[in-house]
């Protein structure tokens, strides 16, 4: 019979791929509900893995479940999928996995 702390599975050991910290500037951008304009706020990515990051912003609620972040240094706009949020931070899902040397270069350069 397993007690109470062998049964408590914490979320971050449910991730196929640890997160790191960094502090990593970035712009995230959405269409507003009922496709009614765009919205494009900067971030600050708290944390970043090959499948999502944590994101700080203002007025977080403003964006939709379905975004694209533009980290600095990298050419490409990642497609996302929010999947939590508060009013200030995101928790982004990656629509695809990032290529690990990807992640691996922007952790080694972290602020």
């Amino acid at each position: 019979m397993m007690n109470a702390q062998q049964g408590i599975m914490l979320h971050e050991d449910q991730r196929q791929h640890p997160r790191r910290q960094v502090r990593l500037d970035a712009t995230l951008s959405c269409m507003k509900s009922g496709l009614r304009g765009y919205v494009s706020k900067p971030g600050v990515i708290l944390n970043l893995s090959e499948g999502g990051c944590m994101v700080s912003c203002t007025d977080a609620e403003q964006f939709t479940n379905d975004i694209h972040i533009q980290i600095r240094g990298v050419p490409a706009k990642i497609a996302c999928a929010v999947v939590g949020r508060t009013s200030v931070r995101l928790n982004l899902q990656f629509t695809e996995l990032l290529p690990s040397p990807i992640v691996n270069r922007l952790v080694a350069r972290r602020i």
